[in-house]
């Protein structure tokens, strides 16, 4: 298997991290001007309309757009701390909640929407298996900055 260098790895992540920042604010403006052209963005804008939803349909979509948004600002701010080697401090535990939230609070926004779009049900499932990783993963990097620290106080 190829193995790249850690720092190479990080740079990745991060390209990856901006590109899907990008990609999230091009849908977000320009969505409400080409979804006739989008026949899966239409065919889930028909749900919402079929139900009296068309209001609903957008709320969801920008909610879902601002807080994907969110999440990828603090990836990167992550990402950032990790490429110059800041992993273990409070900072980044508080980026790593901030991002778990984020999940948990897209799981909640894909519930308040399954009357109108039943498939937003698995969108909920996922976002909210990914915040309760996420939830494991600040536990875990939170007690091994404890110990980092209480390992600095005793040299």
């Amino acid at each position: 298997m190829l193995k790249i260098s850690k720092s190479t790895s990080t740079a990745i992540s991060l390209m990856l991290a901006h590109a899907l920042l990008a990609i999230l604010l091009f849908f977000a403006i320009v969505m409400p001007l080409v979804i006739e052209s989008a026949p899966i963005m239409m065919g889930v804008k028909a749900y919402f309309t079929e139900k009296g939803g068309d209001v609903v349909f957008w709320i969801w979509f920008y909610l879902l757009m601002v807080s994907a948004a969110a999440c990828c600002v603090a990836l990167i701010a992550i990402l950032k701390r990790v490429q110059r080697e800041l992993v273990f401090t409070e900072k980044t535990v508080s980026y790593i909640r901030w991002l778990s939230w984020g999940c948990m609070f897209i799981a909640a926004v894909c519930l308040g929407v399954v009357y109108y779009f039943h498939m937003a049900y698995l969108l909920t499932l996922a976002a909210g298996f990914l915040g309760l990783c996420l939830r494991v993963v600040k536990n875990v990097l939170e007690t091994a900055t404890e110990i980092k620290n209480e390992n600095d106080l005793t040299v």
